[in-house]
């Protein structure tokens, strides 16, 4: 499991000339892991961090020598609304979250991840087949008496007219589509504008004459890389987020009569049930497209060893 988690996306760090360098190894689960060396300056590590926390990241682990540094910064973080920075003594080669892995353990992490999806597949077969049969019967919950069939059939009629947009469309065009899709919480698009941030921040310092190698510039094009791929990596996300949305709304026109017959206690009892359904779903959703996606960076980390 520890493996899966690193590899969750893996980044091989570009190189400086010559140390002092912050390396960033991996990015997994809201948890960025970087490597600091010794004389790192403080405005590069703190580059770095603000700019992977713009795109969401929550949770650091440092690996250094000295924690001198990092344990100064370490409360600034905190305020700014990281939850948790974490450092430790830099890993031996040898250990299981290196980020160079030989083939035969990029292979064991490939199985691992492999029998991960098989079983969280089943879990989520079911949450999602439990949420679809309580719709089908019961409709969607409807607490707002200004709703309208017409309302509900204009908005499905939209929806399908992206879907149908977004279904013909190459990835690149897709990511471009995913920002103008009214999904809750839609994390391309949340991805893509930590992208545009960074790859602005990198052009100014180009023209600003900063080379390839400054640890700003590295910074910039690390968090990039690693942005954009978060974003490719959602497109499922989005996709599913679309069909739900579609069969939600096809629900509610025909479910719309029934609810405005119900008394305020069955609505609220109704609309709890409902609640706790799709809490389970997006639960399950969201650990098996982390999944799949932590099996695409294994193969490219398995390719790049190769």
């Amino acid at each position: 499991m520890r493996a899966f988690f690193l590899l969750a996306l893996f980044l091989p760090a570009t190189a400086f000339a010559a140390p002092p360098r912050v390396r960033l190894l991996s990015v997994a689960d809201g948890t960025a892991r970087i490597r600091v060396g010794d004389g790192s300056a403080e405005t590069r590590i703190s580059s770095l961090v603000h700019s992977l926390h713009s795109a969401g990241i929550t949770s650091f682990i440092f690996e250094a020598n000295s924690d001198i540094l990092l344990t100064k910064l370490r409360s600034r973080w905190l305020d700014t609304g990281i939850r948790n920075v974490t450092i430790l003594p830099p890993a031996p080669p040898s250990a299981a979250n290196y980020p160079k892995l030989d083939p035969i353990e990029a292979g064991v992490a490939l199985k691992q991840i492999d029998r991960e999806i098989t079983s969280e597949a089943k879990i989520f077969s079911r949450s999602r087949e439990d949420l679809i049969n309580f719709v089908s019967e019961n409709g969607f919950p409807e607490n707002d008496d200004s709703v309208t069939p017409e309302n509900l059939i204009s908005k499905k009629e939209r929806a399908e007219a992206q879907l149908r947009q977004f279904m013909s469309s190459t990835p690149d065009d897709q990511l471009k589509l995913s920002t103008g899709i009214d999904l809750p919480g839609n994390p391309v698009a949340k991805h893509l504008a930590s992208y545009q941030e960074a790859l602005k921040k990198s052009r100014q310092l180009k023209a600003s004459g900063f080379g390839s190698k400054h640890p700003d510039r590295v910074a910039a094009i690390e968090v990039t890389e690693a942005t954009h791929q978060m974003a490719l990596d959602e497109l499922g996300s989005v996709e599913e987020g679309m069909r739900v949305k579609i069969y939600q709304l096809e629900k509610r026109i025909e479910h719309l009569p029934i609810w405005r017959r119900l008394s305020e206690t069955e609505r609220e009892s109704m609309t709890q049930a409902f609640q706790k359904k799709r809490a389970a779903y997006e639960a399950s959703l969201h650990r098996i497209l982390g999944m799949k996606a932590a099996r695409k960076a294994a193969e490219r980390s398995l390719e790049a060893v190769e």
